[in-house]
């Protein structure tokens, strides 16, 4: 074991304050950082998280906030949506995302759902192109409805 000199410490002590401003300008650049909340929810940070959503709303009803899920959708669409039938179960799975460049994916998936307790899982294939704007992603239309329902 050496022994130091006590001017050692007396160094080590004057170059941590030297660098004392610094370390509290990160620490307080990274708790701000950690602290400052997202351009948008998150519901829409990815396109997976939009389409569930999207689809959450349908089966609550909840048709205004069904519209926020697209681009180029307004309120006074919302008289124009068709309600789900009332469902017990509904899930999406199986995301397939093609990037086509400049913010935009095709994602197709599968729509599980089931109509009543006693029924089987019936599902259906679909897709939708979707666009990263400034409020996260949103569908800008749909790309397919599968005629061939299970």
């Amino acid at each position: 074991m050496t022994k130091s000199s006590p001017g050692s410490f007396l160094v080590s002590v004057i170059d941590i304050v030297k660098h004392l401003p610094l370390v509290l300008v990160l620490a307080v650049l990274c708790a701000w950082a950690l602290d400052t909340p997202s351009r948008f929810p998150d519901s829409f940070a990815h396109p997976q998280s939009t389409i569930v959503s999207y689809w959450h709303s349908m089966l609550e009803h909840r048709h205004r906030s069904a519209l926020e899920c697209f681009a180029y959708g307004s309120f006074a669409d919302v008289d124009q949506m068709l309600p789900l039938p009332e469902l017990v179960e509904l899930r999406c799975r199986d995301f397939r995302l093609a990037d086509r460049g400049r913010g935009t994916v095709d994602v197709t998936y599968t729509v599980e759902y089931r109509v009543a307790m006693g029924d089987s899982l019936a599902w259906f294939e679909t897709g939708d192109r979707m666009n990263f704007t400034n409020r996260g992603w949103k569908i800008d239309r749909p790309l397919f409805v599968a005629e061939d329902r299970h």
